[in-house]
């Protein structure tokens, strides 16, 4: 499988669980990623140093882990973003306490 498309089903699995688990509203997140792909929706967030539509809800429940920028932080996803891009992940999830 392509890194992109599992970084992309990675985050729809983290969303099916952040809806079930934590009742979060995943509606635009699942949306995003269907059109977009995860690494543009990730990309595109950065550019507008946007968090994504689930960040605050999962911060809430303390479950950032099934965040897109958890799952795009991950090592193995690295080659997909420039270290600003990846900054930014890590910078959003730091203020949170999730490091």
């Amino acid at each position: 499988m392509e890194l992109e498309q599992k970084l992309t089903q990675q985050m729809q699995q983290a969303a099916q669980k952040a809806k079930l688990e934590c009742g979060v509203n995943t509606v635009q997140l699942e949306k995003e990623l269907q059109t977009k792909g995860a690494v543009t929706m990730m990309q595109q967030l950065c550019k507008r140093g946007m968090v994504s539509a689930v960040f605050d809800g999962l911060s809430q429940k303390k479950r950032l882990e099934l965040s897109p920028e958890a799952i795009a932080s991950k090592g193995e996803f690295a080659m997909l973003f420039t270290d600003a891009e990846a900054d930014w992940f890590f910078q959003v999830l730091c203020q949170e306490g999730y490091f």
